[in-house]
């Protein structure tokens, strides 16, 4: 279990994506825990009662509760995807401990009844999947989206070792999936053009979803930080987590400290 950092060095508090675990980035982590103390935080699965999530409000509270005690007094929040977008919602619940928001490939959300509607039958199509099919399988398909296309082969089939590896729970996976859907996510797009500490987003160049959302965020917020890392995708901390670290790195230089 992650404990709080007791030394004095700026603390990043990163949280994992969907289907992902704390391991994802210890690449990244190698690369900057002699400067930074990091902590690695485990998206949960279940409420306080062991019962499953019912929606983005339930998941969110269920995160402040189990992450408020690990952190210290001042911290910078990084995500990926849906760690992201848990990110965008604890940066204002934690606003008066944040330092700087770091955002990969993070959707601050829907503009419509339309989207929202896609979207949510999207996501019921793909937590049917994670009930219905082998763990494997859905994870083949998973990863097979267009959203990972720039994934290489050896890389698309590390991601589905390492997640076979996890032993994940698929009725878990398909109860989250539809907890965290970007259809019940609120609109984030006026409180991170506001928001008062500094804010990066990252996206693999290759990831042209997002690159639009990045474009369009910083219309919104014309000081925003924007790093499009070179010949990756969606999912570029895991694709070269060395240049990812050093942009990180580059960025917080710029984060005053308390």
């Amino acid at each position: 279990m992650p404990t709080v950092a007791t030394v004095a060095k700026p603390t990043l508090v990163f949280i994992h994506g969907f289907l992902g675990s704390p391991d994802d980035w210890l690449e990244v982590v190698a690369a900057l825990d002699d400067r930074y103390a990091c902590l690695l935080l485990t998206i949960p699965e279940r409420n306080q009662q062991g019962q499953a999530l019912r929606d983005w409000a339930a998941l969110i509270a269920a995160c402040e509760h189990q992450w408020t005690a690990l952190l210290p007094e001042r911290f910078t929040l990084i995500g990926y995807s849906l760690g992201g977008r848990i990110a965008q919602a604890l940066s204002q619940i934690w606003l008066g401990r944040l330092e700087a928001l770091i955002l990969q490939g993070a959707h601050p959300g829907l503009g419509s009844d339309l989207e929202r509607s896609q979207r949510r039958r999207q996501d019921r199509q793909w937590s049917n999947c994670f009930r219905s099919e082998p763990l494997e399988t859905a994870l083949q398909r998973w990863y097979r989206q267009s959203v990972f296309a720039r994934l290489s082969e050896q890389q698309r089939a590390d991601l589905i070792q390492a997640r076979t590896r996890a032993l994940l729970d698929s009725e878990r996976m398909a109860d989250l999936l539809l907890a965290a859907s970007l259809a019940g996510q609120p609109d984030y797009w006026a409180a991170l053009a506001q928001l008062p500490v500094p804010l990066l987003y990252i996206n693999g160049a290759q990831d042209l979803k997002f690159c639009a959302l990045a474009e369009r965020l910083a219309k919104h917020r014309p000081s925003l930080e924007r790093h499009q890392l070179p010949d990756t995708g969606h999912n570029c901390h895991h694709q070269t987590p060395k240049p990812y670290a050093a942009l990180l790195a580059q960025f917080l230089t710029q984060v005053p400290y308390d």
